[in-house]
């Protein structure tokens, strides 16, 4: 009986991490976007772009004197394909900067950046999360990049501070003199939101909670805790010691 009632236990615990691990696999879009909407308004949202369909689009006019900078919010699921890829950029822009902001950084670094086209790259030594829903910020305040993944910052790009407007590839850089692009990303954007002002850090952390509920592995343990102290209980009434 005191084995059937321990692995019982197990098997409760097993299922209670299946489904807490079921749920948390699935971000909240719909939260997601009403979230974005609060506070600072969006100029600009989309979801669903995927690697193999990028877009392009008007996202909007941005100035990085109003309300502190502009901030780019992106929700991304993507893999390394190739040596670059962008979540968005522009070349050549009539509007804006010819920049792009990356999820792949030239050449091949694993890491997120910006680039000016044809100046420079800017690599921020923070390395991307792969093939996982995840947030990404930028908020740019005229000077300097900050970078923000999962709600917290992370790293800034110092000395560069972009501002893509108009016209704009969007898992993809666009460029306007030939129609061509550039730096596809290999992946989907689930969700982009562009502002015209700087998030604040308790913003993009709500923005990412609104996204991925995190119940948080101590509410895991609880469970396990309660289920574990149930048992024990119930073996308790029936005379048993508890099995280490």
């Amino acid at each position: 009986m005191r084995q059937i009632l321990r692995y019982a236990n197990v098997s409760l615990c097993t299922l209670a991490v299946l489904v807490f691990a079921s749920a948390s696999a699935k971000g909240d879009l719909a939260g997601w976007l009403a979230e974005v909407a609060i506070g600072t308004p969006a100029g600009y949202t989309n979801t669903g772009i995927s690697g193999t369909a990028p877009i392009t689009a008007d996202i909007g006019i941005y100035d990085e004197t109003t309300a502190g900078g502009v901030s780019y919010e992106f929700i991304v699921n993507a893999g390394n394909g190739g040596d670059s890829s962008a979540f968005m950029g522009s070349l050549v822009a009539p509007v804006g900067d010819s920049a792009g902001l990356k999820f792949e950084q030239w050449a091949n670094t694993g890491t997120y950046g910006a680039t000016a086209f044809g100046v420079a790259d800017y690599d921020s030594g923070i390395p991307h999360i792969l093939n996982e829903d995840h947030q990404v910020v930028f908020v740019n305040n005229g000077t300097d990049t900050t970078i923000y993944i999962n709600g917290v910052l992370t790293g800034t790009i110092a000395g560069f501070s972009p501002t893509l407007s108009g016209v704009t590839g969007i898992a993809q850089a666009y460029r306007h003199d030939t129609g061509a692009t550039i730096d596809p990303l290999d992946g989907t954007l689930i969700g982009v939101a562009v502002y015209d002002g700087a998030l604040s850090p308790d913003e993009i952390s709500t923005h990412y909670r609104a996204y991925i509920p995190e119940p948080g592995s101590f509410v895991l343990l609880g469970l396990c805790a309660s289920i574990l102290g149930l048992a024990w209980r119930h073996r308790s009434s029936y005379g048993f010691a508890v099995v280490p």
